[in-house]
């Protein structure tokens, strides 16, 4: 007598649906043989057990063979949408490649602003807008797959990293797939951007503060000298980058005066670090602190309190200051 496992093996001759089965009564009123059959090994008595049929046996036996039959069915339509999934990802895959030799291609040219140009009007004709800094690879990129922002910014950045990595066309697919698709990818790459965008808006802060400190010393009239000798705590390359000397003191209470314990050059390094605990608290803005920044040169150079040269030297920067924010903002 063949087992039930093996007759879903042999694909039997069981192939209608579970509920058209004779032997199987799906109702809410009638007994459940399954609740028979699972109490018999548990608290049955013996008078009790002698009320099972072998028909019972059979009908649970058939329930679980339909069942697995059913299961395999369905485990045969779900794979064959993965399967497609799966073509379609390659289908992708090929066609990005096929773009990216076809940039290559246009790289090479010596033709290739020429190109750059038609594809542009072509884009402007079809009411894609195309805007100054927009990279020669999106504008080919929108010429190849339309507006679709979303999808255009995922195909770039992909071929971004394949130039980055210096991958030739036929190595993309496999690479693609690698990295986990490509949504994967622009999503790794985009955090990457974020994170470097963050590191660099992080500079600019601490920058922003650290000359602030700099120059307070254009107004400030209290100063001091001392015979104390000042620590280097970093190499000499790095003192030399600092811009401070810190002191550390102790308030006399009974002179009411500070007293110099001892100073140091912390080193460019670990002077910013301290720049950045100590305004850790200050909320404002970049925009805001550089707004700040700026009026309080031109408050200095107002009050005649920095030589003229210093005050034509700040006009410079914040005109290379306002260039830098516009080159952050558009990568």
């Amino acid at each position: 007598m063949e087992t039930v496992l093996e007759n879903v093996k042999n694909d039997s001759a069981v192939s209608h649906s579970l509920l058209d089965h004779p032997k199987v009564k799906i109702s809410s009123s009638s007994p459940d043989p399954w609740n028979d059959l699972n109490q018999m090994f548990d608290s049955m008595s013996k008078s009790a057990a002698e009320s099972i049929t072998p028909e019972m046996v059979e009908a649970k036996d058939t329930a679980i063979e339909l069942a697995l039959n059913e299961c395999l069915k369905l485990t045969s339509e779900h794979n064959k949408f993965y399967d497609l999934i799966s073509a379609a990802h390659d289908t992708l895959y090929q066609s990005l490649a096929d773009i990216y030799a076809f940039v290559l291609r246009v790289q090479l040219s010596e033709y290739k602003q020429h190109i750059k140009t038609a594809m542009i009007s072509n884009l402007m004709d079809k009411g894609v807008k195309i805007q100054s800094n927009t990279s020669d690879l999106m504008v080919i990129i929108k010429t190849i797959i339309g507006a679709d922002r979303r999808r255009a910014s995922e195909y770039c950045r992909v071929l971004e990293v394949a130039m980055r990595e210096n991958l030739t066309p036929k190595d993309l697919p496999s690479y693609i797939k690698l990295r986990g698709g490509v949504s994967a990818i622009y999503s790794t790459e985009s955090e990457l951007v974020a994170k470097k965008l963050g590191e660099k808006e992080r500079e600019f802060r601490t920058s922003y503060f650290q000359e602030l400190f700099e120059i307070r010393h254009w107004a400030n009239k209290s100063s001091f000298s001392t015979p104390i000798k000042v620590i280097q705590n970093s190499d000499e390359i790095d003192c030399n980058r600092a811009k401070f000397t810190v002191f550390l003191t102790l308030f006399d209470k009974k002179e009411q005066i500070y007293k110099i314990c001892s100073a140091h050059n912390l080193g460019e390094k670990q002077e910013r670090n301290l720049i950045k605990y100590i305004t850790r608290d200050i909320k404002d803005s970049n925009e805001i602190l550089k707004e700040k920044l700026i009026a309080y040169r031109q408050k200095l150079v107002e009050m005649k309190l920095v030589p003229d040269i210093v005050g034509k030297l700040w006009g410079k920067l914040n005109m290379i200051t306002d260039q830098t924010s516009e080159v952050v903002e558009n990568i």
